[in-house]
């Protein structure tokens, strides 16, 4: 990873910088790392005078691998589901149909349309 620069920061900067950093930490939206690669972290002036704080990521980015393991697009995942499920559906269709058919074949005169005959003498 190319060295990335050091920037000097002034008093307010610090202030804002350790108010960032403990408020990030409180919310849980930063964590301690160990990881021995680091962004440069600057602040800039905005319009109303408050600091914004930036990251420049691209030191990171040059050397992360791309595509990894690529996220599935979602309606790749429905068209995926509906496939399953179409050939889970189908062939249970065919078993019930295929029952009631037989049931009508060995003459008990249920068809399977309405309630199953009573055996009772």
């Amino acid at each position: 990873m190319r060295k990335t620069s050091i920037y000097r920061l002034t008093p307010p900067e610090k202030v804002a910088l350790e108010k960032y950093v403990t408020d990030g930490l409180a919310q849980g939206s930063l964590r301690r790392s160990e990881a021995l690669d680091a962004c440069s972290f600057f602040f800039i002036d905005k319009k109303d005078g408050k600091l914004c704080p930036v990251q420049d990521y691209r030191p990171l980015n040059d050397i992360t691998r791309k595509n990894a393991a690529p996220i599935p697009l979602i309606p790749e995942l429905v068209d995926k589901l509906l496939g399953v499920l179409s050939r889970l559906a189908f062939p249970l269709i065919f078993l019930s149909l295929s029952c009631r058919v037989s049931l009508a074949q060995y003459g008990n005169g249920w068809s399977g349309t309405g309630p199953p005959p009573s055996d009772s003498p």
